[in-house]
């Protein structure tokens, strides 16, 4: 049978829950404010590929909608926007290019 929690331990417990989610607030908005956040509906997605000699990690950040202009088209957009770079560099690139579609 488990025991039942004390008012004491509850009491701290919520007080660990609500610290924790305003730094993860705090957090939040730094991000935010800092510019590397995507628009809603893009996310990162990670695949490994085969190469002759290693195996690597190959980023493709991906929307819900076509918001990534494509390179030899002014016109079209793509779902897509693949990254070879690391993903500190990349970070900053994507976000980039999905501010300057979101912005319009």
């Amino acid at each position: 049978m488990p025991k039942k929690e004390s008012e004491l331990a509850r009491e701290q417990r919520a007080e660990r829950i609500q610290a924790a989610i305003a730094e993860l607030q705090a957090q939040k908005s730094e991000l935010e404010a800092s510019g590397v956040v995507a628009p809603p509906g893009c996310y990162v997605a990670r695949y490994q590929a085969k190469g002759q000699k290693h195996r690597y990690w190959y980023y493709q950040l991906k929307a819900q909608t076509a918001i990534f202009p494509k390179t030899k088209s002014e016109n079209e957009y793509s779902r897509f926007q693949p990254e070879r770079k690391s993903r500190k560099s990349s970070t900053h690139r994507w976000s980039e290019s999905c501010s300057e579609k979101s912005a319009n």
